[in-house]
C-alpha cells in the first residue's frame, strides 16, 4: 500500500473543498451540522486558508487515490503564537480508517513541522480523542501533555506536545 502525502496546489481547491463537505457529512452526526437547501454545508470554507502564509493544506492518497485532507497552521490556536504548530482539520475517508492509514498520514505531518504542537477535538469526538491520544503517545513515547481547554476559542481536550525531530534538531545545536 503506497500512502502519499502532498501539500495541495491552488488548483485542487475544488478536491479539497468536495473532501471537507464529507469531513463535514461525518461531524454532522456528532456536533448536528446541516445542509442548504442546495445540499452543501456551508460553513466548509478554504478561502482563509489559502491566503494565509501560516496555513497548509494537504491531500492524503493511498495507491494513488484520493483518501483525505488535512490543514496545519502554523499558530496556535489558542495564543496565536507562531512557534507553536496546530493540527487545524484532518480527515481520513471511512473506506481507509482503522489501518493504519490515518495514523501515517499524522506522523508525515508532524514531521513536515518540527517544533511544537497543539492538536485539539471536540469534546463530544470520543473516536478523535482515542484516535489522536493513540497516535500522539505511540509518536511521542507518550511524551506530551493533555488539557481540556474551556475558553471562548474552544471547548475540548487539547494535546501538547513537541516533536521528536525538534528535541534531536536542539539536542544536538
Amino acid at each position: 500500500m503506497e500512502i502519499d502525502v502532498q501539500e495541495a496546489e491552488r488548483d485542487e481547491r475544488p478536491v479539497l473543498e468536495r473532501l471537507f463537505q464529507l469531513y463535514q457529512y461525518d461531524f454532522s452526526e456528532i456536533m448536528g451540522g446541516e445542509t442548504d437547501d442546495d445540499g452543501l454545508f456551508h460553513d466548509v470554507n478554504t478561502d482563509d486558508h489559502w491566503d494565509d502564509s501560516a496555513a497548509h493544506l494537504y491531500l492524503l492518497r493511498v495507491d494513488g487515490k484520493l483518501a483525505g485532507a488535512a490543514s496545519v497552521i502554523e499558530r496556535s490556536h489558542f495564543t496565536d503564537d507562531p512557534s507553536v504548530t496546530c493540527m487545524d482539520e484532518f480527515f481520513v475517508m471511512r473506506k481507509y480508517r482503522r489501518r493504519g492509514i490515518g495514523t501515517e498520514f499524522a506522523r508525515r505531518l508532524f514531521d513536515l513541522f518540527p517544533g511544537r504542537w497543539e492538536v485539539a477535538e471536540v469534546a463530544p469526538n470520543a473516536d478523535a480523542l482515542a484516535f489522536w491520544r493513540s497516535v500522539i503517545s505511540e509518536y511521542m513515547n507518550g511524551n506530551y501533555e493533555e488539557r481540556f481547554e474551556d475558553s471562548e476559542r474552544w471547548q475540548g481536550p487539547v494535546q501538547s506536545f513537541q516533536t521528536l525531530a525538534a528535541v534531536r534538531t536542539e539536542g544536538n545545536a
